[in-house]
């Protein structure tokens, strides 16, 4: 009776520093770590995880996690290739969830977030002098600084008001990633001003931006239609495009992984 060799190979990896701590990442402890902050994967999340077939696996004593491939085969210079592909519009995004409040009093972080508001990570970055081993998802190189990487979000209606009146088939919201856009699903016009109202529901959640008459005028995350009902500190996604950055690349054009993977 014939064997199924079934393999897995790491994607990436990724842990989140608190440089406050002695270790980098948690609070001292004994048998396990205790994380101010847990990592949920979100729906979209955990569906292209199944049909790919990755694995998360939990690295709590980095205060992170690494995803593993399933690859079969080789490619001509013995990198292992994917046994599953995927476009370069794909992402997996994970929920940062606060498990202690007080993370936001010892981090040096902005003082007040409106309600509205959370952080945004993600590995679209354009820093070619950044080390495979150690690629910041922040703006800044060396960290969170003020509110570069804080989004306003947006659950599954999103409002706009403008200040002059908008014509049909002039506005459109754009999702970032995936190019997909929606237009209103209402105008109101009046007194020379206008309220644009917009179903997010056809889109996959992540960073969108408003354009009226071509100009950008509003910049938000869109939440998607299944979000934790937990306090949120923000979300961290990974694209999975073959055309970013070689350094911050998940993947090779022909879906193979180099020996050396990326950690985030």
């Amino acid at each position: 009776m014939g064997s199924n060799n079934i393999q897995y190979k790491e994607l990436f990896s990724f842990s989140l520093e608190q440089l406050f701590y002695k270790n980098n990442y948690c609070k001292d402890y004994s048998l396990e770590p205790k994380l101010d902050i847990q990592y949920v994967p979100t729906v979209e999340c955990n569906d292209t995880m199944n049909r790919l077939d990755l694995i998360f696996r939990k690295t709590d004593q980095k205060a992170g996690f690494t995803i593993l491939a399933r690859i079969m085969g080789e490619n001509l210079s013995g990198d292992p290739l994917l046994r599953f592909s995927y476009g370069n519009h794909e992402k997996l995004a994970f929920w940062l969830v606060l498990n202690n409040p007080e993370v936001l009093n010892f981090n040096n972080l902005p003082a007040k977030f409106s309600k509205d508001d959370f952080f945004c990570f993600n590995n679209q970055v354009a820093d070619p002098a950044a080390l495979r081993s150690s690629l910041h998802m922040t703006v800044d190189p060396i960290g969170v600084v003020g509110i570069n990487d804080i989004s306003k979000i947006s659950s599954q209606t999103y409002r706009f008001h403008h200040s002059s009146e908008v014509a049909e088939n002039t506005s459109k919201v754009k999702h970032m990633l995936t190019g997909i856009e929606i237009t209103p699903k209402y105008i109101t016009n009046a007194s020379g001003e206008s309220d644009l109202i917009f179903d997010m529901s056809l889109l996959p959640s992540g960073k969108c931006k408003l354009l009226i008459n071509n100009i950008q005028r509003d910049e938000f995350y869109y939440m998607g239609l299944s979000v934790p009902n937990t306090p949120l500190l923000g979300v961290i996604e990974f694209s999975l495009s073959r055309s970013l950055n070689s350094n911050y690349r998940i993947a090779e054009p022909d879906y193979s992984l180099t020996a050396q993977r990326p950690y985030y």
